[in-house]
C-alpha cells in the first residue's frame, strides 16, 4: 500500500506555535490545457504525537478540568491550511479574431473569407450505437482565436469542434441542441471559453443514458458538454443543461472554472458536474439538482475525478473564491474524490494529485438526501463537502444539510481547517465535521449538529482537535473529539445537555451579568436535530474567570447567525434559569457528566 503524499502550504504568515507544526515550499503545476496555468504548493507539515490526560467531569453546578490533547502516537499537525493555493488568478476570455455565426436550425455556417481554406464547417448524419443522429463539425488549421456563434436549435444532434490549433470562443446567443447517442457539444484540441449572451437562455440536452450497455463508440465521453481540454464557462446569460443521463452534465478533461453566468444542470447521471483535473470558481451562479438513484452511482453534484499521470500530478482540487453555488444531491454536493487506496494505479506517488477543497469566498447551499450505505459491491456516502487530502474554509456563506457527514476529511494525515467564514453544517445520519487527520478552528463562525449516536458534531478520532480563534457551537452526542487543550489557545467549553434545554436559550455571563456567550438551542423537528448529549462552544468573549450558565429567558437585540450570537453584537437576557457556574482557567473546560473522547 502506498502512503497519501500530501502537501500543505500555510497560508499565513505566522502561525501560533501552539497550534504549527511545519511550513510550506512552494512548486508549480501546469492544467492540461495550452493557457491556463495553476500554483500549487509544496512541502508537508510534521505529524506527530501528543499525550494529554482528561480532566474529571464536574457535577452538574460544579466545574470540571481541562480535556487534554490528543492520543498518544496521534495526528497532531495544525496549522492554517489544508491545501496548497494562496490565490489563483481567474482566466480571462481572449480576444477574437473573428467570428463564425452557426445556424442550429439551418445547420450552416457563416465564414469570413480570411479564414477560406482554414476553417470549415459541416452538417453529417453520423450512425452512432443502435442510432443516427446530425453532426455539425468544426476543423480549424487558423492560429487565430475564433469565436463560433451557436444559435437556434437542433435536435438529435451534436456540436462538434473536432480540431483546432488554437483556443476558441462558443458563445452561445439562444442556442438548443439535444442529443440521443452523442454528447450534445463536444469540444477537442485547446481550451474552451463558453460565454452566454446576456439575456440569453441555452439549452442542451444528453438522451444518452449510463446504465443501458449502449456501446457510443468515438462519443463515449462523459459530459452531455465535454471539453478534452480546460473548459471556461462565463458571460451574463444562462447555461441550462437538462435531462442528462450520462455520466455527467458539463464535465471537463482538464480544469472546468467558472467565471461568470448562471449554469443550471440537472442530471441522473453520475454526476451533474465534473472535471479531471480540478473546479475553480470566481463568480457566477451554479444550480445543480443531481436525481439519479442508480446504486452505486447516486448523482454527485460537483465532482473532481482527479488524474493520476504526469499531467494531473498535484492538481485534482476544489478552490472556490466567490459567486454562489445551490445544489440538491443523491450523493456528495461537492467532492475533491481521488482516493489513494481505491484508485492509486502504482506505488509511485510522484505522479499522483492533490485531492482537497479551499473555500475562499462565495454563497454556498448544499443538500444531499440519499440514505448513507455500504455493502460488498455498492455504496453511497452523500457527504456536503469532501476533500479526500484536505478541507480549508477562509471565508465565504456555507449551508449544508447532508444524511452523512457534512464536511469531510477521509486521509489519515489530512486536516480540515476553518480560518473564516459564516458556515452551518447540520447531518441527520452522521458526523457534522469528520476528518480522519486533524480539525483546526482559527476563526470564522461555525454551527455544527450531528446528533445521532453514535456520530457527533466534531470527529476526528484521537487527533488534534484544535481552537484558536473564532466563534463556534458544536451539538452531539458524547461519542465526540474532546477540544486538545495543549493546542488550543482559545478558551473553550464543553457542557453536558443537562445545563440547556431543546428550544430555549442558552446564556453564559461573567460575574458583572454581563452576556459573554449566547445561543439558542434547536428543538427536534423534520429538519433541525435536538441538543443531543452535550454542547461544545468557544468564543473569543468568553475570559478567564468565574462565570453562570443560564437557559431559558429572553434575548433582545444582537446579531445571529443561525441562533447563534456574535461576539461583537451579543444580545441582552432577561429571565431564564442559573443552572450552574464554573470557573474558567485552562483553554478547556468540561462541564457536567460527560465522557471525554472515544
Amino acid at each position: 500500500m502506498k502512503f497519501l503524499n500530501l502537501t500543505f502550504f500555510l497560508l499565513g504568515a505566522s502561525v501560533l506555535s501552539a497550534c504549527s507544526n511545519g511550513s510550506g515550499g512552494a512548486s508549480s503545476n501546469s492544467s492540461a490545457g495550452s493557457e491556463l496555468t495553476y500554483t500549487a504548493g509544496g512541502a508537508a507539515g510534521t505529524s506527530g504525537g501528543a499525550t494529554g490526560a482528561s480532566g474529571g467531569a464536574g457535577a452538574p453546578g460544579g466545574t470540571a478540568g481541562a480535556a487534554g490533547g490528543g492520543a498518544s502516537g496521534a495526528a497532531t499537525a495544525t496549522g492554517t491550511s489544508s491545501g496548497t493555493h494562496t490565490s489563483l488568478a481567474a482566466p480571462v476570455v481572449p480576444a477574437s479574431s473573428y467570428t463564425v455565426p452557426v445556424d442550429l436550425t439551418s445547420k450552416t455556417a457563416s465564414i469570413p473569407g480570411s479564414l477560406t481554406g482554414q476553417v470549415t464547417v459541416e452538417s453529417t448524419t453520423e450512425s452512432v450505437a443502435s442510432g443516427s443522429t446530425s453532426v455539425i463539425t468544426v476543423t480549424s488549421t487558423s492560429p487565430e482565436v475564433i469565436t463560433y456563434r451557436l444559435s437556434g436549435t437542433l435536435t438529435n444532434g451534436m456540436f462538434y469542434i473536432k480540431s483546432s490549433e488554437a483556443d476558441y470562443i462558443v458563445e452561445l446567443a439562444g442556442a438548443s441542441i439535444s442529443s440521443t447517442v452523442t454528447p450534445a457539444m463536444l469540444l477537442k484540441k485547446g481550451t474552451a471559453y463558453i460565454v452566454t449572451d446576456s439575456g440569453s437562455t441555452n439549452s442542451f440536452t444528453d438522451g444518452r443514458n449510463f446504465t443501458s450497455g449502449e456501446d457510443y463508440g468515438d462519443f463515449d465521453q462523459k459530459g452531455g458538454i465535454h471539453t478534452t481540454k480546460d473548459m471556461v464557462l462565463s458571460g451574463s446569460g444562462t447555461l441550462r443543461v437538462a435531462g442528462a443521463g450520462y455520466k455527467s452534465g458539463i464535465y471537463s478533461k482538464g480544469m472546468l472554472s467558472v467565471i461568470g453566468g448562471t449554469v443550471d444542470v440537472t442530471s441522473v447521471g453520475k454526476s451533474c458536474m465534473g472535471a479531471a483535473n480540478g473546479f475553480l470558481m470566481w463568480d457566477g451562479s451554479v444550480v445543480l439538482a443531481g436525481n439519479g438513484t442508480t446504486q452505486d452511482d447516486e448523482t454527485k453534484g460537483i465532482k473532481v475525478d482527479g488524474d493520476e499521470s504526469s499531467e494531473g500530478a498535484g492538481l485534482g482540487y476544489v478552490v472556490i473564491y466567490g459567486g454562489s453555488i445551490t445544489s440538491n444531491t443523491q450523493s456528495k454536493g461537492i467532492s475533491a474524490g481521488w482516493d489513494i487506496d481505491e484508485d492509486a494505479a502504482s506505488s509511485d506517488t510522484g505522479d499522483d494529485p492533490n485531492p482537497y477543497v479551499e473555500i475562499n469566498g462565495g454563497t454556498i447551499n448544499i443538500t444531499t438526501t440519499c440514505t448513507p450505505y455500504e455493502t460488498s459491491t455498492a455504496s453511497c456516502s452523500p457527504e456536503g463537502i469532501e476533500g479526500k487530502a484536505g478541507l480549508t474554509i477562509n471565508g465565504g456563506n456555507i449551508t449544508v444539510n447532508s444524511t452523512d457527514d457534512c464536511l469531510n476529511v477521509s486521509a489519515s494525515g489530512g486536516r480540515l481547517v476553518i480560518n473564516g467564514g459564516s458556515i452551518y453544517v447540520r447531518s441527520s445520519v452522521n458526523d457534522a465535521l469528520d476528518s480522519n487527520g486533524t480539525i483546526t478552528v482559527n476563526g470564522g463562525s461555525v454551527v455544527a449538529i450531528g446528533t445521532r449516536t453514535p456520530e457527533c458534531a466534531f470527529d476526528c478520532d484521537s487527533n488534534t482537535f484544535a481552537v484558536t480563534g473564532g466563534l463556534l457551537v458544536g451539538l452531539g452526542t458524547s461519542n465526540y473529539t474532546a477540544p486538545a487543550a495543549s493546542y488550543c489557545t482559545q478558551n473553550t467549553l464543553v457542557v453536558s445537555s443537562g445545563y440547556y434545554s431543546a428550544g430555549s436559550p442558552f446564556v453564559i455571563k461573567d460575574s458583572g451579568g454581563n452576556v459573554l456567550f449566547a445561543y439558542t438551542v434547536p428543538s427536534s423537528s423534520a429538519t433541525v436535530n435536538g441538543p443531543g448529549d452535550l454542547m461544545i462552544l468557544s468564543s473569543p468573549a468568553l475570559s478567564d474567570g468565574s462565570c453562570t450558565l443560564y437557559t431559558g429567558g429572553s434575548l433582545s437585540g444582537g446579531s445571529a447567525f443561525n441562533s447563534l450570537y456574535l461576539p461583537g453584537s451579543l444580545p441582552g437576557h432577561s429571565g431564564g434559569t442559573a443552572v450552574g457556574s464554573t470557573t474558567v482557567s485552562s483553554t478547556v473546560t468540561t462541564v457536567g457528566n460527560i465522557r471525554t473522547g472515544f
